[in-house]
């Protein structure tokens, strides 16, 4: 039985040859960054620069040959990020996000802590005036269609 087939079999509520595995499907699917890191050696993967769901909360983005050995059954299909012209890397251990969330990382942590929430202190005209994240931008949704399409028929 393959991947699509173990799912649509049971969601159909029938018994698959085993149970359905999503890992690296989303956020809390997946591995952390160091964690990921420490597989990818153990597999002889070396020399990958990490791909991220979430840097500030360093959820991996599993590469595919790292999901076919590990049996996973889900592939991550999401849109992209927001554009916006608050988003940056200010440094290795601080980005602002789409939102404008500046994170921050600090020495020997793992994750990053929000440092600077932008509207904290914010009125009501500020948040009319706010530099939201387009959230319905083409480019997020850009190519998600083909990834679908090839997740079905893989």
């Amino acid at each position: 039985m393959n991947s699509r087939e173990r799912v649509l079999t049971a969601l159909s509520h029938q018994e698959p040859d085993r149970v359905p595995l999503f890992i690296g499907t989303s956020g809390v699917t997946t591995l952390l960054g160091p964690a990921y890191e420490n597989l990818k050696n153990h597999l002889g993967l070396h020399g990958r620069p990490p791909q991220w769901i979430s840097k500030p909360m360093q959820y991996a983005r599993l590469e595919e040959d790292v999901l076919v050995r590990l049996g996973s059954d889900g592939r991550m299909i999401a849109p992209g990020p927001a554009p916006s012209p608050l988003a940056r890397a200010v440094s290795e251990d601080c980005i602002v996000d789409s939102w404008g969330v500046a994170w921050e990382r600090s020495p020997g942590c793992l994750y990053y802590e929000v440092r600077r929430p932008p509207l904290a202190e914010a009125t009501i005209d500020d948040l009319a005036r706010y530099p939201w994240p387009d959230l319905l931008a083409p480019s997020r949704f850009e190519g998600l269609a083909a990834q679908a399409k090839a997740v079905q028929q893989a």
